[in-house]
């Protein structure tokens, strides 16, 4: 009883085993390539991360913001939301306020798009960064209801993550 084979599957007398072996290699190599970008984007990505504290930790202009900021944040006699007010628009202080809150958004957005990791931040800045989005709730909400704005949502979204003891952003990666 004769077999009909199709024609794109009869080998004739060709052996099967080389093309089954390149076949093996080829999968096994993009495997292999595949593991070893995964492997190079994580310690990019945590890189970018670990330079990303450094150079805050340094920065002059930042770490004299931030004094300004945590007294700002923390003033009894006036609460942080006084400066989102309109009349404050101009106010070095408010300047100072936004940019702080500007860099955190910024981090909860590189955690977003893989561009920072989250565990390495948030091992190095969970508990400052809980207190300064609580902290600084009134003035967000203040600006948000202001201008119908979203702003400083990922942020928000990432604090209260953390705050609840989940990630903020799962990785794509397999690590």
């Amino acid at each position: 009883m004769a077999c009909d084979v199709p024609v794109w599957l009869d080998l004739g007398t060709r052996p099967l085993g080389p093309l089954l072996a390149a076949g093996v290699t080829a999968v096994i190599a993009w495997r292999i390539a595949k593991k070893t970008i995964m492997q190079q984007r994580v310690i990019a990505r945590r890189r970018a991360t670990i330079d990303f504290i450094e150079k805050r930790k340094w920065d002059s202009d930042y770490l004299a913001a931030r004094q300004t900021f945590i007294l700002l944040r923390d003033d009894k006699d006036r609460s942080i939301a006084y400066w989102a007010e309109a009349d404050q628009k101009d106010r070095p202080e408010r300047t100072t306020i936004r940019n702080i809150l500007n860099d955190y958004e910024l981090v909860a957005i590189g955690m977003k798009e893989d561009i920072f990791d989250e565990q390495i931040y948030r091992k190095w800045w969970r508990g400052t960064l809980l207190e300064d989005w609580k902290k600084s709730l009134p003035f967000i909400k203040s600006v948000q209801d202001s201008v119908q704005s979203k702003i400083y949502t990922n942020f928000q979204e990432l604090a209260e993550a953390w705050n609840e003891g989940r990630n903020y952003h799962q990785k794509t990666d397999k690590q």
